[in-house]
């Protein structure tokens, strides 16, 4: 029995081959240009008004011709004005057109009635009837016609995700508009064209076009399609690159279509609220996302309510709520042929994901079998990649790795056909996991190596910073994962040689773009310095110094990698966590540790985090801690190593985001070209606390420049130039969702003060200096696998400063500036940044044991920096004063003694 959809698309392909193309050209006439101009005016209204005269009055005079063509005219004003009888008009239209012989009303009527079936789902359908469109078109010599023709069948491709076709349509759109002066036309194609680029991977092509196509909007004054060249950079960089810009993206094209009241707003809708989800908005996302589902059925506007109920089904499992998720999943399957085929794959991929989340692995695979036929069928697309590599991970957790390898082949085939390389080396580490579960240990570590080489190389693939950033922090979780067949293989070389493999590989991969900007702050593809990162046996022979220990640990969601680097040894610890326990003690941990009075010992720290390395630690007068993810948040100078001992205990704590960077700052230390100190402290910024200790230093130190005007990154770059130690003492403002829209605050505080972004400061040169961060959550910021904390100490670690000293958390006036005042008078005697700062610690534990009041601030870089700072010495007058002072009142002492003896006292 055929299906609705089938009915249709038979009726459809009937009428195409029962109507010809009239034989008769019937010119334009006077009201079609009127009625034409009442549309592009958006006079809807008006249209209707006049094509319902020119109704009736063609029926009265019997000119069929003017009947069919105000027949179409009114469908297209009643459809703009989302009332009924829109399909009705329009098929009539093309049948009063039909019967007078009149061609051109009947390739208008017909690519009226493709756009119609369009919206609603119908897209094999809307396609013949383009087709058709389009040859009539073209023996007519209408450009503009066939234009539209071109552009709708490639918007139907995109949807059904053949997206080799869909370029090549809406390219010749864009080239028939134009030709025709077509501006507002040519701005829809472009639109369209973006969207392909992006699905296709061609990211710089993506970008480029939908900006051409937003300025273009602009000058045509178009809101409507403004709102979707904002949707498509929304996209771009929710899938590419920054998710905070992408919600502000998504959040300009939203506020437009509400404001127009138009039928895209639930794509925008549910475009933003997916961006809130990304960013941990949950509530704000759901909120959204039903407003924006009742938008689409008040609207009728089918297409989207599928990729909608993905979006919740999504927000469902970010929550951990695998059972709502799996039945917002189901709701969008049942959309059926109404929904895109990317939402109906995303869907069944969702679907399953869910279900081997509630431990129901026969289930997720049942979703997989009853959809195989379908996604096998479909040509290669990054949403066909997503349900294959997803249906492997399944197939693997049930055992069956031979089905699974099957299964992630397709996908790394489908993958590499499109050049996608993010989805290709997922489906490689699939493969190598699931020949790792086959035994065949040289294949799978063959595949993982692949999986490396391809990560490489598409980490370059863009100029973009954050674009990179993005790309790497979302694939190094599984490569982490991945890394385990290192530790197998060769199988016959020491366990010390595949212990070092693994490290060499974390090295390779993590922070590398931050190392990317030290290379080069001001070119962002000059990367050539960079081919060999460091390895352990560079840490061991030519980094590392006498007692020091590199502890690098790199945390995935269920295990920890834990190494021990010194001189004389590389050890590993694997520290097993299903259940995440030690990843909530260690959160708990911060939470007490940043609280002032919080009922703190250390053996509320996670003290198994560092499993069989603890040894080698407490072995070590000096700890260089490399760790992202949820360890980077750690205030590693009070975590718990033993009974009652801390990190800090015997031994200088600083972190660096890589041991590259170690190995950078080291290779190219020099004593800055000037001693002395520059203290910024810009007037107006509420913390008094902080310009009080910046006049102190200025009173207490010789060489300190105090400047506590607004500057410009640049003017900061020239005056620290002369010192060797930037102390900051104002507001700094971190933005963990945009890590490099973090900021100095630079003038006083209102809603329009300046900062100095650290996309600036990354670019600027603060080559060798010290910086001083005195302010609340300066060492702060986005937190990644393989990019470390990105935000203000990256900033100018990238800036090439040697080490960074800041705060974990907010700690008040008084506190931080007792601390600043010891660490500068460490400095004063010749300690290095690390030393001073342990010194100044220690003073602050002796009198306020807590952590919070003396482990919330580290050294970030090289804690061996050093900067020359010499006390001033006093005017010669004050110290005869003082001295004169001193024995006047020695002489009052004793001459009141005498007095007292006298009189018998």
């Amino acid at each position: 029995m055929l299906t609705s959809w089938c009915i249709r698309t038979f009726l459809a392909l009937l009428l195409v081959a029962v109507l010809s193309p009239p034989a008769t050209a019937h010119p334009p006439r006077p009201s079609d240009s009127l009625a034409d101009s009442l549309y592009e005016a958006g006079a809807y209204d008006s249209l209707l008004s006049f094509a319902s005269r020119g109704v009736n009055a063609a029926v009265a005079r019997s000119d069929a011709v003017q009947h069919g063509r105000m027949l179409f005219y009114r469908g297209r004003a009643r459809l703009a004005l989302r009332q009924p009888g829109a399909r009705e008009d329009i098929d009539r239209a093309i049948a009063v057109a039909t019967a007078a012989g009149d061609s051109l009303g009947w390739v208008h009527g017909l690519g009226l009635r493709a756009f119609i079936v369009l919206n609603e789902g119908r897209l094999a359908e809307s396609i013949l009837l383009n087709e058709r469109r389009i040859a009539i078109a073209e023996a007519l010599g209408l450009s503009r016609s066939r234009g539209w023709g071109h552009l709708l069948i490639g918007y139907a491709c995109l949807m059904q995700a053949e997206l080799e076709r869909a370029q090549t349509e809406y390219q010749k759109a864009a080239f028939l508009f134009g030709a025709a002066g077509r501006r507002r036309d040519l701005l829809t194609a472009h639109i369209g064209l973006g969207r392909v680029y992006n699905a296709r991977g061609r990211l710089d092509d993506a970008r480029a076009t939908h900006h051409l196509a937003l300025e273009l909007a602009r000058e045509l004054g178009d809101q409507d399609q403004e709102g979707d060249c904002w949707n498509n950079l929304g996209t771009l960089e929710s899938q590419n690159g920054d998710l905070a810009l992408a919600a502000d993206y998504f959040r300009r094209s939203y506020e437009l279509q509400r404001a127009r009241g138009a039928p895209d707003l639930a794509e925008a809708a549910a475009n933003l609220a997916t961006a809130m989800i990304t960013i941990g908005h949950y509530a704000a996302a759901e909120s959204v996302l039903v407003d924006a589902i009742g938008a689409a059925r008040a609207w009728h506007f089918d297409l989207v309510l599928g990729g909608m109920y993905n979006d919740l089904g999504r927000l469902r499992l970010e929550q951990e709520r695998p059972r709502g998720a799996a039945v917002y999943f189901r709701m969008a399957l049942a959309r059926g042929d109404s929904a895109t085929v990317p939402a109906r794959l995303s869907a069944v991929a969702g679907l399953a994901e869910a279900l081997a989340a509630q431990d129901s692995l026969d289930a997720a695979l049942a979703v997989m079998d009853a959809h195989a036929v379908r996604v096998f069928a479909m040509l290669p697309s990054m949403w066909r990649s997503e349900v294959l590599t997803t249906w492997s991970r399944c197939l693997r957790a049930a055992d069956r790795p031979d089905r699974a390898l099957s299964v992630a082949s397709n996908a790394f085939d489908d993958a590499s056909a499109r050049a996608d390389t993010a989805n290709a080396v997922l489906a490689a580490l699939e493969v190598s996991a699931a020949r790792r579960a086959l035994g065949a240990a040289a294949e799978a570590f063959a595949w993982f190596d692949r999986a490396r080489v391809m990560f490489s190389a598409g980490s370059r693939r863009s100029h973009e910073y954050q674009w990179r950033e993005a790309y790497r922090s979302a694939l190094m979780p599984p490569l982490v994962a991945g890394a385990v067949v290192l530790l197998e293989w060769p199988p016959g070389a020491p366990a010390g040689d595949r212990e070092r493999a693994l490290f060499d590989f974390l090295q390779e991969v993590r922070a590398r773009t931050l190392m990317e900007r030290i290379c080069d702050p001001r070119s962002a593809a000059d990367v050539a310095g960079l081919a060999a990162m460091v390895t352990a046996d560079d840490l061991q022979q030519r980094v590392l110094r006498a007692g020091e220990c590199l502890l690098d640990i790199s945390a995935g969601r269920e295990r920890v990698y834990v190494f021990a680097v010194t001189r004389d040894s590389l050890r590993l610890s694997i520290v097993d966590d299903p259940d995440r326990a030690i990843e909530r003690r260690a959160r708990r941990f911060i939470g007490l540790a940043s609280i002032p009075g919080a009922a703190y010992t250390t053996a509320a720290g996670p003290a198994d985090l560092l499993g069989g390395v603890a040894g080698i630690v407490r072995g070590a007068s000096s700890i260089v801690v490399v760790a992202d993810g949820w360890v980077s948040s750690l205030p590693f100078a009070a975590l718990p190593i033993g009974a009652g001992e801390a990190l800090f205990d015997g031994r200088e704590v600083s972190v660096v985001p890589a041991a590259s960077l170690l190995q950078d700052l080291r290779a190219r230390a020099r004593e800055p070209d000037e001693g002395g100190l520059l203290a910024f402290a810009p007037a107006g910024a509420s913390l008094p606390g902080a310009r009080r200790e910046a006049r102190a230093l200025a009173s207490r130190y010789r060489d300190v420049d105090l400047v506590d005007s607004t500057l410009t990154v640049a003017g900061l770059a020239e005056l620290a130039r002369r010192r060797g130690i930037l102390h900051v003492a104002t507001h700094v403002h971190v933005n963990s969702e945009r890590p490099w829209h973090s900021g100095i605050q630079a003038g006083p505080d209102s809603a329009g003060a300046d900062y100095l972004r650290a996309s600036e400061i990354a670019r600027a040169d603060f080559r060798d200096h010290i910086v001083v961060l005195s302010s609340c959550e300066s060492a702060l910021g986005r937190s990644t696998l393989g990019e470390g904390v990105l935000g203000m100490t990256s900033a100018f670690l990238a800036a090439g400063a040697r080490a960074v000293v800041a705060s974990l958390w907010k700690v008040d006036d008084r506190t931080t500036s007792d601390l600043m005042i010891a660490f500068y008078r460490g400095l004063e005697r010749g300690l290095t940044a690390g030393e001073a700062l342990r010194a100044a610690q220690m003073a602050a534990r002796r009198e306020r044991p807590a952590p919070f009041y003396w482990a919330g601030f580290v050294v970030v870089g090289d804690a061996a920096a050093a900067a020359p700072l010499e006390a001033r010495s006093r005017p010669r007058i004050l110290m005869v004063l003082l001295t004169f002072g001193v024995v006047a009142a020695a002489g009052a002492v004793m001459v009141r003694r005498r007095r007292r003896n006298t009189l018998g006292l």
